[in-house]
């Protein structure tokens, strides 16, 4: 990896100019190059790439060097001069210019650009390959300079922030569209001022464990640490950023909106539903398939926890915990074939209990028949037959299915149960709840 100088030289005749830079003044120099290399110090160079014509080599190639050796270039640095055509006005020039660029950098290197002399399209070009080449050579971009000879005294204009946003724009996306706070934290510990909300550590680390909790489907704590990180994001919001800083929060906080109810839910009521198929919904968008069913499963089982505790039902301590139990068993009644039974209410003939697991679907039995009365039964055994296939082939790893496996049917078939279950959820409150089980 190298410390990498690269700027364009024209057929212009150039002025001697003293440019300023972070309250340096430059010895005065025919090139901002020099300038450049001067207050950014000569001795952290390693290699000095020139893009430029025959014309302009030939014009400006020897006081070119020669002003590099004045401002303390060290001898055994060598400065390289790229061949590019004249003209610039064919797009084959363009591909040209963009080609020599990358053929400047090696991968990991760290470079200054300078577009001082950018000519025609070559300023459009350059940051073209900038792009290109800080996502796929992984180049470090340790300055983006221009020279402006409009300012009292002249000045070199670091714009490397405009090619920061970037990464910013890219993390803040990985974020909302892959549930990955990866990025960001990266962009954070590389240091520099751009940014300083999404910079700022209480954001990075809300953001960081919202996203853990997703991933590793911890359901139960999504509420409460997406209401932090919301909280935090207000906070930077109300402090005041610049319109493109509170964009980009602002994406964050409509993404992540629907995950937080104040206060944050701590029972299995219908916030707690609704989080959950919100969740399985993100999983599932975010290609995560196998943590979305297992969220659809699980929300299938909150709505018995729903039912029998008429929404009362805490999750917290060891006692409540345990009561999850009763989700289990919720699934189980809905995964035999109850469509013959002792009588319109009442036990199924279809249903095999013993012990705790009888006790406890009995306990169930008053809300499962009027989810039944409902209509809601056929509707929660359809989701869950598909869900539990799915779940299962993911379990283990599809080694009983035939042929492909069909990425795209199997996230459009998960965000219709999520649908589906949605629709549901908001249609319990009319269901006729049982007197509560003591």
């Amino acid at each position: 990896m190298a410390n990498v100088h690269i700027s364009f030289l024209g057929g212009t005749a150039y002025n001697m100019v003293s440019y300023t830079f972070g309250g340096v003044v430059a010895s005065p120099t025919l090139y901002a190059q020099a300038a450049e290399v001067q207050v950014l110090g000569a001795h952290t160079f390693d290699r000095v790439v020139v893009l430029a014509t025959e014309g302009a080599e030939s014009q400006h190639g020897d006081p070119f060097r020669a002003a590099l050796a004045d401002v303390g270039l060290p001898a055994h640095v060598p400065v390289e001069f790229v061949r590019i055509p004249d003209g610039g006005i064919a797009v084959s020039d363009h591909w040209a210019w963009f080609d020599a660029l990358l053929s400047s950098v090696e991968d990991g290197d760290s470079v200054v650009f300078d577009l001082t002399y950018g000519f025609r399209a070559m300023p459009i070009v350059a940051s073209g390959a900038l792009g290109y080449l800080r996502r796929a050579r992984d180049i470090h971009v340790r300055a983006v300079l221009v020279g402006v000879l409009a300012s009292v005294p002249p000045t070199l204009t670091d714009l490397t922030h405009f090619y920061v946003i970037q990464d910013w724009a890219d993390a803040v996306n990985r974020l909302v569209h892959d549930a990955n706070a990866s990025g960001l934290a990266k962009l954070a510990e590389e240091g520099g001022t751009a940014f300083p909300g999404l910079r700022d550590p209480s954001v990075i680390d809300a953001l960081r464990r919202l996203t853990e909790v997703l991933v590793n489907v911890e359901v139960q704590k999504v509420s409460e640490v997406a209401d932090e990180a919301l909280g935090t994001l207000q906070r930077q919001l109300a402090a005041g950023t610049s319109p493109s800083e509170r964009q980009l929060l602002q994406m964050v906080v409509s993404k992540f909106a629907r995950l937080s109810v104040r206060p944050p839910t701590t029972r299995y009521d219908l916030d707690y539903l609704r989080i959950q198929v919100a969740v399985a919904r993100m999983l599932i968008q975010h290609g995560m398939l196998m943590q979305g069913y297992t969220v659809l499963r699980e929300l299938v089982g909150s709505i018995g926890m729903y039912g029998i505790g008429r929404g009362a039902w805490g999750m917290r301590s060891s006692a409540e915990r345990g009561n999850r139990r009763y989700a289990e068993v919720f699934v189980s009644m809905l995964g035999y074939d109850a469509t013959t039974s002792t009588g319109a209410r009442g036990w199924r003939e279809g249903w095999r209990f013993d012990g705790d697991s009888r006790k406890q679907a009995e306990k169930l039995l008053p809300w499962f028949d009027a989810l039944a009365e409902a209509g809601e039964v056929l509707c929660l055994r359809q989701v869950l037959q598909d869900v539990r296939t799915h779940r299962n082939g993911f379990d283990h790893a599809w080694t009983s299915h035939n042929g492909d496996i069909n990425v795209t049917k199997l996230r459009d078939e998960g965000l219709r149960h999520a649908d589906t279950l949605d629709a549901l959820i908001e249609r319990l409150p009319s269901v006729a709840l049982p007197a509560p089980t003591p």
